[in-house]
């Protein structure tokens, strides 16, 4: 359990181990062992919710001597993560102030390091924010990239205002290569987690990736194709093509960004990469270079919506039940890069591939024999469960639930306007279901085949 004297037997062995000698450039050292000290204290003072350490950063974080600011500021970023959790609103704004006035007073090059890179644990603090974009201008090159990292940690799509982004952008041309990656790796997390691409689809944005995709450094050039990809620039694609032809350096960032555009031009490149790339860094589920294959095949009828119209979808199949079973069959037309999800201008696009889909069908199946049933479903926000559905009865006489009937349903309530204003415009009956706090949407005709309800 804690007690005070281990409390003070963590403090006196951080301050032993700070280094006293000092490098040719003058600059404190640290040491594996004051690091370790430090996480003592951490794990004596702040997971038993003692009052000390707040106390002790309170006191020692802009007027300690160095080994004691070094602690303090460790101790402020986990002490911050325990007081949210705990609601205590007044500490952490008083460690906020805190951490702020020590990264402008502090003269100390290490514990200004440990200030910048202990920001990102912040996460929702405007004053801290700003802060750290304020110290990514440092001249000492690991405080920028130490800034850059908690910066970009820090940003999301409610906070990155003009002039941060543009700060952001700023970063990924600094003369620091390793200050450059973070910039780069924030952009790309930055889009990942965007919901309205337009806003972010932007020329400045897409200029400081494309500068990238040449980059000598394979990490920033991997998330710079990576973001271009998140982002559909052909520029992009177009390079990306390019290097994965002639380039014996391909990054598991570039395989994930051919995945993601999911076009056919990056498909016999892909497919010669099979003789030499191995995966280095992958959860073992499925190989990405794979996945990026199917992805990218021009054979792969769920890819783009381009790659075959609802005619040759529906030309494809028998609808005399000799040759093609249409029991439990599904299309969708979703890409595999997830596009749908970005841009509503793009999923509209996909939608009326659905429902043109939809009608073909519904005209071949007028000489279908047997019964059947037809439907659309739509969900809400994740346009890869979007499918057009044909059930008939099961032809091997097995244990089947024909007629489909969709389970508790309620009032359509829709979240997503657009959505609601494009299905309201299709004239068809509306089922709404929700499931794990998805919002599905099953739209059918009860004139065409069996009814699903």
């Amino acid at each position: 359990m804690f007690n005070s004297s281990n409390y003070r037997f963590y403090i006196r062995d951080a301050r032993m181990f700070f280094p006293k000698r000092k490098s040719k450039n003058g600059l404190l050292i640290e040491s594996q062992a004051f690091q370790d000290s430090v996480s003592g204290v951490m794990l004596a003072g702040v997971w038993y919710n003692d009052k000390r350490p707040y106390k002790f950063v309170k006191k020692k974080i802009i007027k300690g001597n160095e080994a004691d600011r070094y602690i303090a500021v460790d101790v402020a970023s986990l002490l911050l993560v325990n007081y949210k959790k705990q609601r205590q609103i007044d500490k952490c704004e008083t460690i906020e102030e805190l951490i702020c006035e020590a990264s402008k007073s502090e003269k100390n090059i290490v514990v200004l390091r440990k200030i910048a890179s202990s920001m990102q644990e912040v996460r929702d603090s405007e004053i801290v924010l700003d802060a750290a974009m304020e110290l990514t201008s440092y001249d000492d090159e690991h405080v920028r990239r130490y800034a850059t990292g908690s910066f970009g940690a820090m940003l999301n799509e409610d906070n990155a205002s003009d002039k941060r982004l543009k700060r952001l952008i700023e970063l990924t041309a600094d003369s620091n290569s390793k200050v450059r990656f973070e910039a780069i790796q924030a952009v790309a997390n930055l889009i990942t987690g965007w919901s309205n691409f337009s806003s972010i689809n932007r020329p400045d944005v897409k200029k400081a990736l494309l500068a990238h995709v040449t980059d000598t450094e394979k990490d920033t050039r991997g998330d710079a194709f990576f973001a271009l990809a998140l982002l559909g620039d052909k520029k992009g694609l177009n390079a990306l093509k390019k290097h994965l032809e002639v380039s014996k350096s391909i990054t598991i960032g570039e395989i994930r960004a051919a995945d993601e555009y999911g076009n056919t031009i990056l498909y016999k490149a892909l497919l010669a990469l099979k003789n030499w790339w191995k995966p280095t860094d992958y959860d073992g589920a499925d190989n990405p270079l794979d996945m990026a294959i199917r992805s990218c095949s021009p054979n792969t009828m769920d890819r783009f919506v381009t790659d075959k119209t609802p005619q040759e979808v529906a030309d494809s199949l028998d609808f005399s039940g000799k040759k093609t079973n249409l029991h439990n069959w599904h299309y969708s037309f979703y890409p595999s890069s997830n596009w749908g999800n970005r841009d509503w201008q793009v999923r509209e696009k996909y939608l009326n591939q659905f429902f043109e889909l939809y009608k073909v069908l519904g005209k071949k199946l007028e000489s279908y024999t047997g019964p059947f049933q037809l439907w659309v479903m739509i969900n809400e926000f994740d346009c890869v469960f979007d499918t057009v559905g044909i059930k008939t009865p099961n032809p091997n006489n097995q244990s089947d639930s024909f007629p489909f009937i969709v389970q508790e349903t309620v009032k359509p309530k829709y979240e997503n306007v657009k959505l609601q204003k494009f299905i309201e415009k299709q004239g068809l009956e509306v089922l709404m279901v929700t499931e794990d706090g998805d919002n599905g949407y099953y739209l059918y005709n009860p004139k065409i085949g069996q009814p699903i309800v």
